[in-house]
């Protein structure tokens, strides 16, 4: 039985964390009946995050009481990450020359977390929070908005990284790294260094989407 939230974002939460994690895996169909009764949760909060997770692209509705689980796609990887490649180093450059003293203090603590012994659940949230925080301190609330449904829609493959361990150490060196040059207000080296941590990260997956057949579907699906 699923508590605290309201019913609607508590089953969203649940069913978008399944989804990520591989249990719930791409193209798995779910009738919502009986996910409800797994819930504990009625028709109408079910299909709230149903609805929910669909505007996330994560799901399709295929039926009046059947919802699939969207296949991944090599293509639609690139394509978003093509953006990132973009505006990632944007939200640095900014945010080296607005970011508030409380808010590199957060980036700091973010550091430190993904530096931590931590479980895979709280280093892949930690990861976001980390690169959400540049986002904010960029001072740009449209950036930080339209990057924010980026992760949304990239957070499945993201996870394949943290299940794999691939990158972990690397990735909290880059995050220390950023975090510096932000904090001495180098804009240009903020932006390279983020370029190049999103870069190195797009490759790994992307080796991994193509070695496993299953995981995505190719350019001509």
């Amino acid at each position: 039985m699923l508590k605290a939230m309201t019913k609607a974002e508590a089953a969203y939460q649940e069913i978008r964390w399944r989804i990520l994690t591989g249990v719930l895996p791409p193209d798995a169909m779910m009738n919502q009946e009986e996910l409800a009764r797994e819930l504990g949760v009625s028709a109408t909060p079910l299909r709230e995050a149903l609805r929910r997770l669909e505007s996330e692209d994560l799901v399709h509705f295929v039926a009046h009481s059947t919802v699939r689980v969207s296949r991944l796609s090599l293509r639609e990887f690139d394509e978003l990450y093509a953006i990132r490649f973009s505006l990632d180093p944007l939200a640095a450059r900014l945010a080296a020359e607005f970011a508030t003293p409380e808010e590199l203090d957060q980036m700091f603590g973010l550091v430190s977390e993904s530096d931590s012994d931590i479980q895979s659940r709280d280093r892949f949230e930690t990861n976001r929070a980390f690169h959400r925080a540049i986002y904010v301190a960029s001072g740009n609330l449209e950036l930080a908005a339209l990057l924010d449904r980026l992760w949304d829609r990239t957070e499945r493959y993201r996870f394949i990284l943290v299940t794999t361990g691939a990158d972990e150490a690397a990735s909290a060196h880059d995050h220390s790294h950023i975090a510096d040059t932000i904090a001495q207000r180098d804009g240009e080296l903020a932006a390279q260094l983020l370029a190049t941590h999103v870069k190195r990260s797009h490759d790994i997956i992307a080796r991994i989407l193509k070695k496993d057949a299953h995981f995505a579907r190719d350019y001509s699906s």
